[in-house]
């Protein structure tokens, strides 16, 4: 359910891991997924709510980085405890210890 705090939507890190820019219109209460977009260095969180407001935020993000990349290296650097390596390397640490 996204409007928990404590959610990051997994389609989040499958557009991350494509290296191209993201904006995202969502919910500002959703503390979790914020932290997430703000750590993406291609990310931008907007407010549904007050697009108009916006505007001049969202056409700069565009402007600035319409053919920005960030390769798969530094999205799997900032994002690795959600790869599957990490999971599998968790579990088989727990499972050593038994």
């Amino acid at each position: 359910d996204p409007s928990k705090p404590n959610n990051i939507p997994s389609k989040n890190l499958m557009y991350f891991s494509f290296g191209k820019p993201v904006i995202h219109f969502g919910n500002q209460n959703n503390t979790m997924n914020k932290m997430y977009i703000c750590k993406y260095p291609l990310g931008l969180t907007i407010n549904p709510n007050n697009i108009s407001m916006e505007k001049e935020k969202i056409l700069s993000f565009i402007n600035k980085n319409a053919n920005k990349y960030v390769a798969f290296d530094v999205v799997s650097q900032i994002f690795y405890m959600n790869l599957p390596e990490y999971s599998r390397d968790l579990i088989l640490k727990n499972l050593l210890k038994e």
